[in-house]
Parts: structure tokens; sequence; C-alpha cells
């Protein structure tokens, strides 16, 4: 008898597992048979999921957004002014995460594109991911979850130099940025 695989569950398993995998080598150096090897699969396996690499990488680019996304729902059911001590420390948790995230992104930011498919894309997710930053932190539009993701990937960087960073010990620091003060929170529309 066959053996019965959940398709959608494996695809969802290579994007995830590939998310390092194009931090630690870089899109340019990956080729499909490296990433195969890496992941334990066969080269067929990654094409009966991914016509390419380059649609390999755009399903972990929208996974990155997704999986940020989700957990977003049950603080938006608390009151904002709650909200970033908790983001942040999700950020605490989640640091090496993050800094994948952004070693990809600047990867793909050297890369060809002639066609500015990969960079559109990008652009494209990077916006959701910051409106919807936005929202959770009590604002319309995308420009503070830009300043947010701006300052995150700033403190990542200088940690990667210098010593580690807390971001929960950085609250002030994100409160002067979003609402003006070091103590300020979000007060009516901004």
């Amino acid at each position: 008898m066959p053996k019965r695989v959940d398709h959608k569950q494996m695809r969802e398993d290579l994007v995830e597992r590939s998310i390092e995998l194009f931090a630690r080598w870089g899109y340019a150096t990956l080729s499909i048979r490296t990433i195969a090897t890496e992941l334990g699969v066969s080269t067929g396996t990654l094409y009966h999921y991914f016509p390419n690499k380059q649609a390999l990488f755009l399903a972990v680019a929208d996974a990155v957004v997704s999986s940020d996304a989700e957990g977003t729902e049950a603080l938006l059911m608390l009151p904002v002014e709650a909200r970033l001590p908790l983001v942040l420390t999700y950020v605490d948790m989640h640091q090496e995460r993050f800094l994948h995230h952004w070693l990809v992104l600047a990867d793909v930011l050297r890369m060809e594109d002639p066609d500015g498919h990969i960079l559109g894309h990008l652009r494209e997710a990077s916006l959701r991911y910051a409106e919807g930053l936005s929202e959770l932190l009590g604002f319309e539009g995308a420009q503070k979850g830009e300043h947010f993701l701006a300052l995150v990937n700033g403190l990542l960087m200088h940690a990667q130099v210098s010593n580690p960073v807390s971001f929960a010990e950085q609250e002030p620091l994100f409160r002067t940025v979003l609402y003006g003060g070091p103590e300020a929170g979000p007060v009516g529309d901004r």
C-alpha cells in the first residue's frame, strides 16, 4: 500500500526548514540540489512542490510574514497599551529567527533580479508585515510598523558586533520612537 503524504503539510515543512538554509547559505549560493541534501529529501521532491528555487524562496518570504501574523490575533484582544511589552518579549524570544529573516532579505538585495519580481514580492510582504505591526501597536498605515522594524533590525545588527540586546529592556527607546516619549503610549488616533 502506498504511503499517504499530506502534501500541504509537506510543503509547509519544506518552506519552514528552508528559512534557516537561506539565512545560512544565502540565496545566490544555494542550489536546489544543496537544499534537497540539507533537508534530507530528493531534488524530485522539491521540484514536486516548487518549480524552481525562486518559487521556494517566495514561499519562504510569505511564510515569514504569515507565521508572525498568526500570533497577533490574541494580542489584538488586549488593550493597545499592553501590547508593546508583549511584542518586545516575543522579539527577544525569537531573535535568531528575526536575524535569519534579515540576513535573507539582505542577501536578496545583493542578487540580480532583472525583472524585479523577487524584490517586488518582498516589498509587498514587508508592507503587509509593517501594516500588521502598526495595527498591533495602535496605528493606521505602515509607517510606525516600518519604524519598529528598522529599530529591531538595527539593534539585531548591533548585537552581532557588540553586546547582546534585550528588546524588553529597550521599551523606553521603542516608546520614544513610536509614541514620542519613554513613558508615552498610544493615545487616540495616531
